[in-house]
């Protein structure tokens, strides 16, 4: 009889849970059209019938963010970390909706795991640059950019974000160099030139950036 009652518990259980992945197959065609409330409902269909149904949860944080509902998309994300420990992608998610919160400290929490788990991930060694340095921890915001940098050195943003905080910190020597590599590789930015000549000018060197900021 015991044995009989475990099949049948499995069962239904494995009933419940395909039951959720047709749910969640549903909710995709729905989000492609565009129909996001109906979407919504089928993810929640589906986690009704499987509670630890992850990507299930990591679409709702998407859609809602779509949406602009921070609160529901975190809430979402952060139960999709919580039963997926190891996704980079929901760790990094879920520090751009605090981000968009103006959450820095939890933004910050969040993607400081999603470096964690990818050493190399480019954009979540960039995220956790600018949120420290909201957080005006310019240290750890260089420590995450100059891995960033290391990542992609061809990038112009990171340089330009190197430069800012650089500046933050009075560096000036530091901010006009990451701020000429930015320039090298995007090109004659105003918003990069305008940062170089305050550089400039705050170093109390008359240098390039000046008449760069003046074109």
């Amino acid at each position: 009889f015991l044995i009989v009652s475990i099949l049948a518990v499995s069962g239904c259980q494995n009933r419940q849970q395909q039951a959720a992945v047709g749910l969640y197959v549903d909710a995709v065609m729905l989000n492609e059209q565009d129909k996001k409330a109906e979407a919504i409902e089928k993810l929640n269909l589906a986690v009704a019938k499987n509670p630890k149904f992850s990507i299930a949860y990591s679409m709702l944080g998407d859609i809602y963010r779509q949406m602009a509902d921070y609160e529901n998309s975190a809430a979402s994300y952060k139960k999709a970390t919580q039963l997926n420990p190891w996704s980079c992608n929901d760790f990094h998610n879920l520090g751009k909706v605090y981000q968009l919160m103006q959450n820095f400290t939890e933004a910050a929490r969040a993607y400081v795991r999603a470096c964690d788990l990818e050493p190399e991930h480019f954009e979540a060694h960039l995220d956790s640059a600018k949120v420290c340095q909201q957080l005006r921890d310019y240290d750890r915001a260089i420590e995450y950019g100059v891995i960033a940098r290391g990542i992609s050195p061809d990038s112009g943003e990171v340089e330009k974000v190197l430069g800012d905080i650089y500046e933050a910190k009075k560096e000036h020597s530091q901010a006009i160099d990451a701020d000429k590599r930015a320039l090298e590789l995007q090109g004659n930015d105003p918003e990069i030139r305008l940062p170089l000549a305050l550089a400039d000018l705050r170093s109390g060197e008359d240098g390039p950036g000046v008449e760069l900021g003046k074109t």
